[in-house]
């Protein structure tokens, strides 16, 4: 699991990261399966850039290039899919060169800062995508769809025990008691696993926080990887028994409030201020 930053608009930087991840996942974690965060190609969220054609085309050159570059591994990456007049937030899997299946997101978050009805579609006839590593049935879904529970029921009714869910979920206070209570209630309704890969990094207003998790089929959530923070996140899966065991897994060692929202207000500014190239900040401040 491939929890790193991918910036918005840096569509080559983010194809070139992500090549490098794909060989880094086979060569050295001897990984099956790499995962890639939601929109990871374009980056989150990209908004208006998905309203130039040549943005969009070029993001599907980079599904490509990077899946003529997947080789001996199988990698599910997130990108934005233009399909004539319309543009789905999608995650394909890759294999052996090419492009295997795509799933496409079913539910479109439209509150607070989400405003992705207003540049994607839901794919009436969308189909829901499993398939097999060395006989494990392994399905996706995409971020929000997890927060409703037909997404998954029809994956695990597709015959999938292994569910993968990129996302790019933004830090709020509590948020991981949340996720925590949501993967384990769906984990205990569908008896599937879950391996929830988390973007981080500041974008603008934003900051995604990472604390990746993964959840077994019966319930079991494991401790979150650590918030902020690039990295790894290696776990073997055991098919019989729907578990994890974490091989390469920093977790987080103070998850109080204050830590994280601290955290999230340095990362926030520390990444505002680089990927805007700003080399020093003025404070101005005032006691009236």
């Amino acid at each position: 699991m491939a929890q790193f930053d991918f910036p918005v608009g840096a569509v080559a930087q983010n194809t070139d990261r992500i090549i490098e991840y794909i060989a880094a996942a086979r060569d050295e974690f001897e990984a099956d399966i790499v995962l890639f965060p939601e929109l990871a190609i374009s980056g989150y969220p990209p908004e208006d850039l998905l309203l130039r054609p040549g943005f969009l085309a070029h993001c599907e050159e980079a599904l490509g290039r990077i899946a003529a570059a997947t080789r001996g591994i199988v990698a599910v990456v997130g990108w934005p899919q233009s399909a004539g007049s319309v543009v789905y937030n999608a995650a394909s899997v890759l294999r052996d060169g090419r492009i295997e299946a795509t799933y496409r997101k079913r539910e479109l978050p439209n509150y607070a800062v989400f405003d992705e009805r207003r540049y994607f579609d839901v794919d009436p006839d969308g189909d829901n995508c499993v398939f097999t590593v060395k006989g494990v049935q392994v399905g996706v879904v995409i971020c929000e769809d997890l927060w409703f529970a037909e997404p998954l029921a029809n994956t695990v009714k597709a015959r999938a025990e292994l569910v993968l869910v990129p996302n790019a979920s933004p830090y709020e206070r509590g948020k991981h008691a949340q996720r925590d209570a949501l993967l384990a209630e769906r984990t205990r309704e569908s008896g599937a696993a879950i391996a929830y890969l988390n973007v981080v990094g500041g974008q603008d207003a934003l900051v995604f926080d990472g604390a990746s998790v993964v959840a077994d089929g019966d319930g079991t959530v494991h401790p979150a990887a650590a918030a902020f923070v690039d990295q790894w996140l290696v776990v073997d899966y055991a098919a019989g028994e729907r578990s994890f065991t974490p091989v390469v897994w920093v977790d987080d060692g103070d998850e109080s409030m204050d830590a994280l929202a601290w955290r999230a207000v340095v990362r926030g500014l520390q990444d505002y201020c680089r990927k805007n190239g700003f080399s020093k900040v003025w404070l101005g401040l005032s006691g009236g």
